[in-house]
């Protein structure tokens, strides 16, 4: 029975328990709080999750009204409390309570957010009131906000991911989210508490992110070295670990807090001598307001900055033909998922990975039809573990476990480590409809398709 405890144990990527209780064993999920009075989390709740046989046989809960009702009277009876997880279908946003027609529509806004009406209308052959119609009604049910896709590398920067695992006492999360928001190089955080690692940041750094300069506050030691002396992590110990972030799939939005600094710190400043912002003044004021609001007019942001007619168009088109901005895409926010999800894939054995390299890209280009949203939103190469992560939005309970298989079965030599977001930090979630097809993901999956077929 202990070793069948164990085993689930590591089937988890969350804390469990084992209870006994007049002779029977129960498992249960421990739902974590943290206390601001004793400064450490605990255990708050508990979520029943099945049963232990004498012969070591584990029986999973069933979904089913005298099973709840039978597991909620033995946790009450012993003075616990029980919340069981929902339904599929409260959070079946993600799934098919939209049309068709609704999807499509969602997919021409993600491959371009500042498409006209007429256009998508004449592409889906739908009437212009139609598809005017159905698009505020989609905005407003899914909180759409148009943001670029901003190519990091073009305004001199790069990405890092940081892992950071606290190891003895835990920060206030107050204290903790404010410092974090408050610094613009951080792209995005969250927290996973008692996964291999606690919290996760997307930072952008300066291209020559290694240097030790005591006045480059943008390099990543730097950037580093000030979160960790932060009020709320300064007394508590951690391991950190930092890699670069190679985006495959999907975008990271850049908070307006950094496009801000950018523009204060622009082209007429002594970050001029290292060179790594080379837009205009023009180019600085078209991209604050675009991140601001990707559907913003260019004759409304002329303006507003006080331009002359044609500038804030002719400022995006330099832009885009330097490959500073992708286009414009959209960001959902209501979209019903139950928490995201980061799987952290470590190559552990580079010849069997290798040759099965290609499964890995079809998981993370493979869509269910009916989902409102990417299956794998963001995908990115790392270095440190060497491998790749992926963020997926988790609809209903058994999705994670079952992308997670899914991995484990067509991937060889990989290892598999789930990060399941409790808290966002800072930074937005990139929820679109990318139409996979169109990615350089698929085109190198195609040519690979191709190149094996001409070998055999």
């Amino acid at each position: 029975m202990l070793e069948r405890y164990e085993g689930l144990k590591r089937s988890y990527s969350f804390p469990i328990s084992l209870k006994r209780i007049k002779g029977h064993y129960y498992i249960y999920k421990q739902l974590i709080s943290w206390d601001r009075e004793l400064k450490k989390y605990r255990s708050v709740e508990m979520q029943y999750l099945g049963s232990i046989s004498s012969t070591g046989e584990f029986r999973a809960r069933r979904l089913k009204g005298d099973d709840i009702e039978s597991a909620k009277a033995v946790i009450s009876a012993h003075g616990g409390t029980v919340t069981m997880p929902e339904q599929a279908a409260p959070h079946a946003e993600g799934r098919s309570r939209i049309t068709e027609t609704d999807r499509r529509i969602l997919t021409e806004l993600t491959m371009d957010g500042r498409a006209r009406v007429p256009e998508i209308a004449s592409r889906l052959g739908l009437d212009q009131k139609a598809a005017s119609y159905r698009i505020r009604a989609l905005e407003k049910r899914f909180g759409i906000v148009y943001r670029p896709k901003v190519e990091v590398e073009g305004l001199g920067y790069l990405y890092f991911v940081v892992f950071v695992k606290f190891t003895s006492s835990r920060p206030d999360l107050d204290a903790l989210e404010k410092e974090i928001s408050a610094n613009p190089s951080i792209q995005f955080a969250a927290l996973s508490p008692d996964s291999k690692y606690d919290m996760v940041l997307i930072v952008a750094t300066i291209s020559n992110y290694n240097s030790h300069d005591p006045t480059d506050e943008e390099s990543l030691p730097a950037i580093l070295r000030n979160i960790r002396m932060g009020p709320s992590l300064r007394d508590v110990e951690a391991e950190w670990y930092a890699s670069y972030f190679d985006v495959a799939k999907g975008f990271v939005p850049l908070r307006q807090a950094f496009i801000e600094k950018l523009k204060r710190s622009s082209v007429w400043t002594a970050r001029q001598e290292r060179g790594p912002s080379k837009l205009s003044k023009n180019e600085y004021a078209v991209l604050e307001a675009l991140n601001n609001d990707g559907a913003e007019s260019f004759r409304s942001i002329e303006r507003r900055n006080g331009m002359a007619d044609g500038t804030a168009r002719y400022s995006y088109d330099r832009m885009s033909g330097r490959n500073v901005v992708r286009g414009i895409t959209i960001c959902m926010g209501g979209v019903g998922s139950l928490y995201n999800a980061l799987l952290i894939m470590e190559v552990i054995d580079e010849k069997a990975y290798a040759a099965t390299r290609r499964e890995a890209w079809a998981i993370e280009l493979s869509e269910r039809p009916d989902h409102l949203v990417n299956k794998i939103t963001l995908a990115a190469n790392i270095g440190a573990p060497y491998g790749a992560l992926f963020m997926a939005p988790v609809f209903a309970e058994g999705d994670l476990d079952a992308l997670q298989n899914e991995f484990y079965s067509r991937v060889k030599g990989v290892r598999i480590s789930i990060m399941v977001l409790t808290k966002i930090l800072c930074g937005t979630v990139p929820y679109n409809r990318f139409d996979n097809t169109k990615s350089l993901r698929y085109e190198r999956f195609m040519a690979s398709k191709t190149q094996e077929k001409g070998q055999t």
